[in-house]
């Protein structure tokens, strides 16, 4: 979907707003979104399973996926609890397998997550590709105090062909205050951007390139930790709720 002229003109008061209080640049926000979700729905997983559900179903071009059978699911939302009963396979993500159709390549993307989280320790929410892989990877988590980052904070990186280009929370309250709240990362021609809440709260104008890989989209930890139980400490698996994710092209 393109913007009107007169869609641009709205959306950059509301995108100009953000980017003066939080000290952004403002050429940025001439272009940015504003979260705006009028992109078009490549896929909609809006986690209202009912319980004991074993498949994750996308509302907008059924690309359905597994639920781990150590997520909770009651009609509204997946609760991940991360109580690790089975050692062979942990089985604590959901997980939607690869789609040449959900690769973004150079084009206009954008990833939202409702979701609430308790104060834990650094989780990933959700991702497509682990580490450095051919094609690259985009992936939201938390902050890592361990790693000398602030406690209680968003992060999203892309990963692509050209590099990477990461945004974080920091100027936004923390979020792991227990309360719902929904994350957007989006990268376009201007970089990426990231919204909580629907403010506008960071921006880095490197351009990651193109992003096609192999990889499933894994919700809630990662991958790779469920068909190689020997690499468990590596997981990175989420605790908290999680309302919906959802996968924009532009």
């Amino acid at each position: 979907m393109r913007l009107t002229k007169r869609g641009r003109a709205v959306i950059c008061v509301s995108a100009c707003t953000g980017a003066f209080i939080f000290g952004l640049t403002f050429p940025y926000a001439i272009y940015a979104s504003a979260g705006d979700e009028s992109w078009y729905p490549v896929a909609k997983w809006e986690m209202n399973e009912k319980k004991g559900a074993t498949v994750l179903k996308d509302s907008a071009n059924s690309f359905d996926g597994r639920i781990g059978k150590h997520v909770v699911t009651n009609g509204s939302y997946h609760y991940f609890s991360r109580v690790d009963q089975d050692t062979v396979r942990p089985a604590h993500i959901d997980r939607i397998p690869d789609n040449d159709t959900l690769d973004p390549a150079f084009g206009d993307f954008a990833v939202s997550v409702k979701f609430k989280w308790p104060k834990s320790n650094d989780r990933n929410l959700v991702q497509k590709g682990q580490g450095s892989p051919v094609g690259g990877i985009f992936k939201m988590k938390t902050t890592v105090p361990a790693q000398g980052e602030a406690e209680g904070y968003i992060k999203c990186l892309f990963r692509g062909s050209s590099g990477d280009s990461q945004v974080v929370s920091y100027g936004y309250p923390k979020l792991n205050d227990d309360q719902w709240h929904v994350v957007r990362c989006e990268r376009t021609n201007n970089g990426t951007a990231m919204f909580v809440d629907g403010t506008f709260v960071d921006m880095n104008t490197t351009q990651p390139g193109s992003i096609s890989n192999d990889w499933p989209i894994a919700i809630g930890g990662n991958s790779y930790c469920e068909d190689t139980p020997t690499q468990e400490n590596q997981c990175n698996y989420w605790h908290g709720k999680i309302g919906f994710v959802r996968w924009f092209f532009n």
